[in-house]
């Protein structure tokens, strides 16, 4: 079995944010017996590619 997922989560200011920090828990998980073919977040079409795990392995 194959599943695509898409996830978009849209934030609307009053005003203009000029820094803006939330904490983002969208990485698939590891288990055995299932594998992510490809996966990607963009905040305003550039890729975010930085994710430090915490001390539980999640990202």
């Amino acid at each position: 079995m194959e599943l695509a997922v898409r996830h978009q989560t849209t934030y609307r200011y009053a005003t203009p944010a000029n820094q803006v920090s939330l904490l983002l828990r969208l990485l698939p998980g590891r288990l055995d017996g299932q594998q992510t073919k490809a996966w990607e977040v963009t905040v305003n079409g550039t890729p975010v590619t930085d994710f430090p795990l915490n001390a539980f392995g999640d990202g």
